[in-house]
């Protein structure tokens, strides 16, 4: 049963488009977030990340499930029941599960993002690749519990980049 509760509270949390919901706030059809409410809705998708870490290990009373409600919350991000299907990139809400789980492995994830943006001078590539690194970082870490986690996590944020265009992988 808690198994259940912790997969079901963390793809909820996850799947509520908030990107949306404050676009339509500025008018019909929604527009592009002007910088500011970008950034709260940033920061409001990663506390959905790290709400869904807590409430997962709080209904379940294990911190391996806490991880799996955190995984499915960006799974849940990216691939929305609400949006049919559709939905963001998940980089927020996967920075507030490493935020949750520690934060100095979200530092490092941060620091592979900014790299790999130094080096391409382009989102969709940069994303990529750092998703990738995911793994690599929490196996470091966390060993095969952690390569597991890394796989949920980065899976869905490198389909989003690399579904996301055609142009990914051009210069």
């Amino acid at each position: 049963m808690g198994l259940a509760l912790a997969a079901l509270l963390g793809y909820t949390f996850g799947s509520l488009p908030l990107y949306r919901w404050f676009g339509a706030l500025q008018g019909s059809p929604p527009r592009p977030l002007a910088p500011f409410p970008t950034f709260l809705v940033g920061l409001l998708d990663a506390f959905k990340g790290l709400i869904a870490v807590a409430s997962g290990e709080a209904v379940a009373h294990d911190p391996h499930l806490g991880l799996l409600a955190g995984v499915l919350a960006v799974w849940g991000d990216c691939f929305s029941i609400w949006l049919l299907g559709q939905g963001s990139k998940g980089w927020f809400t996967a920075a507030g599960v490493l935020l949750a789980l520690r934060p100095l492995l979200l530092g490092e994830v941060g620091l592979l993002l900014a790299l790999f943006l130094a080096l391409t001078r382009n989102f969709r590539w940069a994303g990529f690749l750092a998703a990738l690194g995911i793994p690599v970082i929490l196996a470091a870490n966390l060993g095969s519990v952690g390569l597991a986690f890394g796989l949920g996590l980065a899976l869905p944020i490198a389909w989003r980049h690399y579904s996301g265009s055609s142009r990914v992988f051009e210069p």
